[in-house]
C-alpha cells in the first residue's frame, strides 16, 4: 500500500511518464493530471491540515518536471515553471503556494450561502490562511463577513494573478540579464502558443524527444552543454545555452527555417482562397517582400517580408532584458527603412526566437485568420488559435533541431 496521500495521482503520473513522449506527458501535466488534480482538495481542506500532502505532491511535480526537461531545475526555474503561459511560464503552480489562496476563495465564495444556512461566521481556518496570505499581498483588504456580495479581490483567480504578479516582479528583480529577456520575451502575446499544440505527425507538430528537451532548457535559461563546444558551421566556440545555434549568421538552417516558415505561410493563406505569389521581383529586380497578397485591402496588393528576429542574440538582448519584443521592434524599423521609398504597401511580419509577434504581425495573421475563418466557416476566435499555434510549433520546432543538431551529443538526458 503506498504512503502517498494521494495515490491515485501518483499512479497517474507513472502511467504518463510510460508513454515516453516528454511533449504528451508535459501538455497532460499542465491540462489534467497535475495542478487540476489537487484544487478540489486545496479548496475544500484549510492548508494547514493537507500541507504535509501538498508537499509531497509537489516533489512529484518537481520530479515529472525534471524528467520531462532532462534536467535538475533550481528553486528559481521551479518558480519561473509555475507562471502562467500568459506569463511567460509553463503553466504548472506549485501547489502549496496557492493552497491558501484556494481555501479562502472557496469560503468566501460560499459564504453568502453559509449564512442562509443558519452559520454566524465563516470557518475559523479562514483566519489563518488570510493571514498567511497578507504575509506574500500585504495590500490585501481586510474581509468584511457582513458584506452582501464576494469581493472580487477574494476570487481564486485574482488572488493567483496577484501571487503569480509577485514572483514574475521577484524573478525579473532577481534575474541576470539574459534571465530578465527571457522571461520579458515570453511574456509577450501568443509567444508560447506553441505550448499548446497536440503533438501529431498527421499535423506535422510532433518534436522528437531530444530537440523538445532542448526547446524546454532553452526557454528555461537551462545550459544545454557544460563547456562552450564549437560550431560546426563558423567554427567560433558557441555558449552554453544555444543563442549561437539558433542564430549563426553562416548556417543554412536558419535560412531554412526561414524559407520553411514563408512556404507554411503561404500554403495557410491558400487555404484562406487568397491568391498569393512567393518571392515577386519589381521592375528593378529588388524583391521587397517574400510574399504578395494579391488585393489585399482596397484593390492594392500587400508586399509581406516575413523575419526571425533573435531575442537573445548579443545584438538585441541588452533591449530585450529591458523591453518585451525589442529585438521584433528593432527589425521591423530596419524593414521598413529600407523598403520606406517603395511604391508598394509593403508590411514586415516579425516574430522573435521565443515565440513573440511584432504587434503589426499580429494585426496581418488576425486579417489572414479572418479570411480562414470566412473560407471554412469557423470561428474567429478558433481561427486565430489555430494559425498562430500552428506557426509557433513550426517555429519551435525547427528551433528544437537547430538545438539538438549542435548540442545532442553534450545534453545529459533521462532516457525514456
Amino acid at each position: 500500500m503506498s504512503n502517498h496521500p494521494y495515490p491515485r495521482i501518483e499512479t497517474t503520473l507513472n502511467a504518463v511518464a510510460d508513454i515516453g513522449d516528454p511533449q504528451t506527458e508535459l501538455l497532460l501535466l499542465r491540462a489534467c493530471v497535475g495542478y487540476p488534480k489537487i484544487v478540489f482538495h486545496t479548496r475544500c481542506s484549510p492548508t494547514e491540515n493537507i500541507k504535509e500532502g501538498i508537499k509531497i505532491f509537489d516533489r512529484n511535480i518537481y520530479d515529472s518536471i525534471n524528467r520531462i526537461v532532462g534536467a535538475n531545475l533550481s528553486q528559481a526555474e521551479r518558480e519561473f515553471w509555475s507562471l502562467p503561459i500568459s506569463r511567460g511560464g509553463f503553466g504548472i503552480p506549485i501547489a502549496i503556494e496557492q493552497a491558501n489562496a484556494a481555501f479562502a476563495a472557496s469560503v468566501i465564495a460560499s459564504w453568502p450561502i453559509q449564512k442562509k444556512l443558519g452559520c454566524k461566521s465563516p470557518r475559523k481556518e479562514l483566519d489563518t490562511s488570510l493571514i498567511a496570505l497578507s504575509s506574500s499581498l500585504p495590500n490585501l483588504p481586510i474581509f468584511d463577513s457582513n458584506a452582501t456580495d464576494t469581493p472580487i479581490q477574494f476570487e481564486q483567480h485574482s488572488l493567483k494573478v496577484l501571487l503569480d504578479g509577485k514572483t514574475a516582479d521577484r524573478l525579473l528583480e532577481e534575474g541576470n540579464q539574459r534571465k530578465k529577456a527571457l522571461l520579458l520575451g515570453k511574456s509577450i502575446q501568443y509567444a508560447n502558443s506553441w505550448l499548446f499544440s497536440v503533438p501529431s505527425a498527421w499535423s506535422g507538430n510532433d518534436i522528437d524527444p531530444i530537440s523538445f528537451k532542448c526547446l524546454l532548457k532553452y526557454h528555461t535559461g537551462i545550459p544545454l552543454s557544460e563547456n562552450s563546444p564549437q560550431c560546426a558551421i563558423c567554427h567560433k566556440n558557441m555558449d552554453i545555452y544555444g543563442d549561437h545555434s539558433i542564430s549563426c549568421p553562416y548556417s543554412g538552417d536558419r535560412i531554412g527555417k526561414h524559407d520553411c516558415m514563408v512556404d507554411i505561410l503561404a500554403e495557410i493563406l491558400k487555404g484562406a482562397k487568397v491568391l498569393v505569389r512567393k518571392e515577386a521581383a519589381l521592375a528593378d529586380q529588388t524583391r521587397p517582400g517574400d510574399l504578395v497578397l494579391s488585393n489585399w485591402e482596397e484593390g492594392h496588393d500587400l508586399w509581406i517580408d516575413f523575419s526571425i528576429a533573435s531575442t537573445l542574440c548579443p545584438t538585441y538582448i541588452h533591449d530585450s532584458s529591458i523591453k518585451g519584443g525589442s529585438a521584433a521592434d528593432t527589425r521591423v524599423k530596419c524593414k521598413l527603412e529600407k523598403y520606406k521609398n517603395s511604391e508598394k504597401v509593403f508590411k514586415p511580419l516579425v516574430i522573435e526566437t521565443l515565440g513573440g509577434w511584432d504587434p503589426t504581425a499580429i494585426t496581418i495573421l488576425k486579417q489572414i485568420a479572418g479570411r480562414l475563418a470566412d473560407a471554412n466557416r469557423m470561428e474567429l476566435k478558433k481561427a486565430v488559435n489555430r494559425l498562430i499555434n500552428t506557426l509557433s510549433a513550426k517555429l519551435q520546432k525547427m528551433n528544437g533541431e537547430m538545438l539538438s543538431k549542435r548540442h545532442c551529443p553534450f545534453i545529459s538526458h533521462y532516457i525514456y
